[in-house]
């Protein structure tokens, strides 16, 4: 937290370092902060890729789920609002429509191959079966995204690899 902070002092402009300390106030609960350090991110950089995404998941996670739901909705990149719809739609109990968007990130996905979003897309659907608590899922999505990409993306400030050690074999 604290070379987040230091880099925020030093450049309290840049969504990128703002969406970071956001992340990192998600993972360790810390909802308010980061609902609060998102619309930063965002004030500044409102088309920024999947910033409106992670802001959903912060309103979710602090118990606004139709805010959440209208957030994730603004975000353009259709990966992350695809991820987003699938992980909020869980936390709420909407399971079918869960299961509906993360089948259209599949196939995202698979038009992703070969392109700059391929190794981000394949992270995202781990996630999303991560937090809906489907671990051995999340885990087989994980080994195959690592295998063939072995520094996810977000692993440095993202939930599930955090709490990557209560995916059993």
């Amino acid at each position: 937290e604290r070379l987040i902070l230091q880099a925020v002092e030093l450049d309290p402009l840049s969504a990128r370092t703002l969406g970071s300390l956001a992340s990192l106030y998600r993972v360790t609960g810390r909802f308010e902060e980061s609902i609060a350090t998102m619309r930063k991110a965002i004030a500044l950089s409102p088309d920024r890729v999947a910033s409106h995404h992670m802001l959903g998941l912060a309103l979710a996670l602090s118990g606004r789920p139709d805010e959440a739901l209208e957030e994730t909705m603004r975000e353009r990149a259709e990966w992350a609002r695809l991820t987003g719809l699938a992980s909020i739609f869980w936390k709420v109990g909407r399971h079918a429509e869960s299961d509906a968007a993360l089948e259209f990130l599949k196939s995202f996905e698979a038009t992703a191959v070969g392109t700059d979003l391929d190794e981000e897309v394949a992270y995202e659907e781990g996630l999303v079966l991560f937090r809906a608590d489907r671990l051995k899922e999340a885990r087989d999505v994980f080994i195959k995204q690592a295998r063939a990409h072995p520094y996810p993306l977000g692993a440095l400030t993202d939930d599930a690899y955090y709490q990557a050690a209560r995916i059993e074999e």
